[in-house]
């Protein structure tokens, strides 16, 4: 900036730059001087020119005439201008210090020297007032050395800032909806099924609208399942052999039109029984497919660590859509028709396919592939026979299913109608949705060690509500007894996909979940078909409390085997695909 012109500054407060005051002593020419006399001359109230302070702050206006003037008593000159041996400075000392009357300024020494100077003989240099000025040498503010001296430059640090988290990035149980593939996947399997736990109080009513009969009704039930159980060991080979998510989109899509025509037909009035055959055979046989592929999504979409929230998630999301949807579903029968709900099911069928777009992957490793499906089918099951463990626990599986099957879901509201009614078991069944959805808060902060024993132990405790309806029927004991089986479910669902995640490579991930699928599904039919002629023969109570039982000898057989309680998680990355 342009300083004012000193012609027309009073002598006293004509403004010198900062560089011009230090070359004639009248400032320290080191910054780290200039500084320290910054800040003290700002903690006495000094003031300085405007125009000085614009181009560097310093001490402000010197008054030298007044400190060198000798002082009233004895003569002395003031300890600040004294020299070391305390002896009174003459003129010329004077003038080498900056007196403004004389029109030639020369330093004292030269510039830059002053930390050499002896600390007796350094001016001290005060305002117009002369206010605070010490009267012993003693009292003189000791000078900082190290500031005086210059300090020397330290090399610049970089500081690594803090991490701070995305605003998509979520922490603890949500923390695997921070990654866009598994988000996109996720909701589109909610509102798949969402859309599924509506379909089957939605079809078995129009089933009965088409013609009130239950061989009907279980002609177009059985067409589903059948094919499911028939093609599931080959829909995994399918999903193995190509990409899961497109495999997951062609099967939405196919199970989007079915239901489409399926409600179609229904709400035009033309459904016949053999019309929801056919379609519903279709259906399950596209769910063949998309069941082992669905399971095997989550260890190629997230990290390791992520898989047990993200597992878990999945679980609470089934658990509640299988509380709300058949609520909703029946709200809409009731008031549109089974063909509205059927045509909703079909939506959310296509929204998922669109969602599954949005999921972007690398295409796996697949040069392992044999040439034929039925080939890569040979292939895993031969892999499953070399684990050793996963025909075993797919074996105790089919136990337990074709127990639960026959004992709770056929049995149960026989003795339910004769006991407790149609809305105490109503109540008491909703319980095991909300036991797998309040249980996966803990499992959360629960470590996984030995996962074929944790599996054992949840399948017996799955059996519970069995013991309950087979000795002494109260509707709170039967509800809690399904809270804890709702429980073990979540226990049981995680820790074998946490031990399948960890031990089987990523080729072979749904060949492996479609071996312990095709065990579970195939033993539904076998409970439900035995359980009756049971029954008639021992009486339902006797037989419940004998597949309790039974559940606990096969657990208790199961935890014998090596292989199966020899098993650890150990957090390891899975093994590589071997020749």
């Amino acid at each position: 900036m342009d300083l004012p012109d000193p012609e027309h500054v009073p002598r006293g407060d004509q403004p010198r730059e900062p560089q011009h005051l230090a070359d004639h002593g009248l400032l320290p020419a080191r910054p780290g001087l200039r500084r320290l006399a910054r800040r003290r001359g700002a903690a006495r109230g000094r003031r300085t020119h405007p125009a000085a302070a614009e181009v560097q702050p310093h001490r402000g206006r010197l008054d030298l005439p007044r400190l060198l003037r000798p002082a009233a008593r004895g003569g002395r000159t003031h300890p600040a201008v004294q020299g070391r041996d305390g002896a009174r400075q003459d003129g010329h000392h004077r003038r080498q210090l900056g007196d403004r009357r004389h029109g030639e300024h020369r330093p004292a020494q030269p510039a830059g020297q002053l930390r050499d100077q002896p600390r007796g003989d350094r001016p001290r240099l005060r305002g117009r007032d002369g206010a605070g000025l010490p009267q012993r040498r003693d009292q003189l503010p000791r000078a900082d050395l190290r500031r005086v001296a210059g300090a020397r430059p330290q090399p610049e640090v970089h500081r690594e800032l803090p991490r701070t988290t995305p605003p998509a990035a979520v922490s603890g149980r949500l923390s695997p909806l921070g990654a866009p593939a598994f988000r996109w996947f996720f909701i589109g399997q909610v509102v798949n099924r969402a859309g599924s736990s509506m379909a089957g109080v939605a079809l078995a009513f129009a089933v009965l609208d088409i013609e009130d009969s239950a061989s009907a009704l279980g002609w177009v039930v059985a067409a589903s399942s059948v094919p499911t159980v028939v093609f599931m060991l080959l829909g995994g080979a399918i999903a193995d052999r190509m990409p899961r998510a497109l495999v997951l989109r062609g099967c939405n899509l196919v199970q989007g039109v079915v239901q489409a025509l399926t409600a179609a037909l229904v709400i035009s009035g033309h459904a016949e029984i053999w019309h929801l055959v056919v379609l519903q055979a279709v259906a399950g046989t596209v769910f063949a497919v998309s069941y082992p592929a669905f399971l095997g999504m989550v260890p190629i979409l997230l990290p390791p660590e992520e898989r047990k929230a993200a597992f878990l998630l999945i679980g609470q999301a089934t658990s509640a859509v299988g509380i709300l949807g058949p609520a909703i579903s029946g709200v809409l029968v009731a008031t549109a028709g089974p063909g509205a709900a059927l045509a909703i099911d079909a939506a959310t069928y296509l929204v998922a396919a669109g969602l599954l777009l949005l999921v972007r992957l690398p295409p796996g490793d697949r040069s392992q592939a044999k040439a034929s499906v039925i080939g890569d089918f040979v292939a895993g099951w031969s892999y499953a026979r070399q684990l050793g463990w996963v025909i075993p626990g797919a074996s105790c599986a089919l136990v337990f299913n074709a127990l639960v099957s026959g004992g709770i879901y056929v049995l149960g509201p026989v003795i339910a109608n004769d006991t407790i009614g149609s809305e105490g078991w109503g109540l008491a069944g909703s319980a095991q949705a909300v036991g797998v959805f309040v249980a996966a808060f803990f499992l959360a902060k629960a470590k996984l060690t030995r996962p074929m024993k944790a599996i054992m132990g949840a399948f017996v405790l799955w059996c519970l509500p069995m013991l309950v309806l087979g000795t002494h029927v109260n509707i709170w004991l039967l509800t809690a007894s399904f809270v804890v089986a709702g429980a073990a479910l979540s226990l049981l669902d995680l820790s074998w996909n946490m031990l399948v995640q960890e031990k089987v490579p990523e080729a072979m991930l749904s060949r492996i979940m479609a071996i312990d699928g095709f065990f579970s599904f195939v033993a539904n039919p076998i409970g439900q078909v035995a359980v009756g002629p049971l029954a008639g023969a021992f009486g339902a109570s006797r037989v419940l409390i004998g597949f309790f039982a039974i559940a606990v000898l096969v657990a208790c057989f199961a935890l014998t085997r090596r292989v199966l309680t020899d098993l650890t998680l150990t957090g390891a990355p899975p093994p590589e695909l071997s020749g």
